[in-house]
């Protein structure tokens, strides 16, 4: 089995939000080192595990949205999480569905990435739009109608440093970096997979957070509502996972959820 690690960029085939290597440091940082041991193989299989479980635990109740169109099956990248990042939109009288990422460092522009190429693009001009940065100038490249790449001429300077994918209309689409927390996270749960089971990972849920139901009547119809109850802050959902509600508390609502 191999890690494919989700950056924030739509990393195909992505199956961890941490390295390996990564997760190493945590546990040694933490004092893990003995639960772990040193089988890499065993600790690998508890990594991927481990974000599976998480995602279907939690991710209910991450804030913000999946992504349109997210090419795996993580949680994250997502919408509607930040709301700070440059730009590109494109003028053509024909094409669309563009969307890209831009990559900034120091305020300069250094690439600009193509998410999705749209598509009956004939004379496509790029323009990147940012609250304080200014100067940048890029070029489309096409190929079938379709954006396939983007040169970028000059970097501009006092650029916003992105922190989500926006398509050519300024319109979020995802988060450009892993929250901490999900990372973290993971870790916790692999340690639990280690030191026990897999199976572990994936506990009855108390009774008083099991959905409810209200039906309301309406003439003869009957209106059905199921929701999640909001939630005391000193409870737990998973008997055993305390920590690692903590942990994934910053991006979790957990307030009312409706199915």
């Amino acid at each position: 089995m191999n890690l494919v690690v989700e950056d924030g960029t739509f990393v195909p085939g992505a199956n961890t939000y941490i390295s390996l290597a990564d997760a190493t440091t945590y546990w040694t940082n933490w004092g893990y080192t003995a639960d772990v041991g040193t089988d890499t193989t065993a600790q690998t299989v508890a990594l991927y595990y481990a974000a599976y479980a998480m995602e279907r635990l939690y991710g209910r109740f991450y804030i913000g949205q999946v992504a349109k169109n997210s090419p795996q099956n993580l949680l994250f990248p997502r919408v509607g999480t930040h709301d700070r990042a440059p730009y590109v939109r494109v003028q053509d009288t024909t094409g669309t569905g563009a969307k890209f990422f831009v990559r900034v460092v120091d305020g300069v522009i250094q690439q600009i990435s193509v998410i999705e190429g749209g598509s009956n693009y004939t004379s496509p001009t790029l323009t990147i739009q940012d609250r304080c940065g200014s100067g940048a100038i890029a070029t489309a490249v096409l190929t079938s109608g379709a954006i396939s790449s983007v040169t970028v001429t000059n970097g501009g300077s006092n650029y916003s440093t992105p922190s989500e994918v926006v398509d050519n209309n300024g319109i979020r689409i995802a988060i450009d970096e892993i929250p901490q927390a999900l990372k973290d996270a993971q870790c916790e749960l692999a340690v639990m997979a280690l030191v026990g089971d897999s199976s572990d990972l994936f506990p009855n849920e108390s009774d008083d957070r099991i959905a409810q139901q209200e039906i309301t009547k309406l003439g003869d119809l009957d209106i059905r509502r199921q929701f999640f109850p909001e939630e005391a802050t000193d409870s737990e959902r998973y008997e055993g996972f305390r920590k690692i509600e903590l942990i994934l508390w910053s991006i979790t609502n957990r307030r009312v959820v409706f199915l």
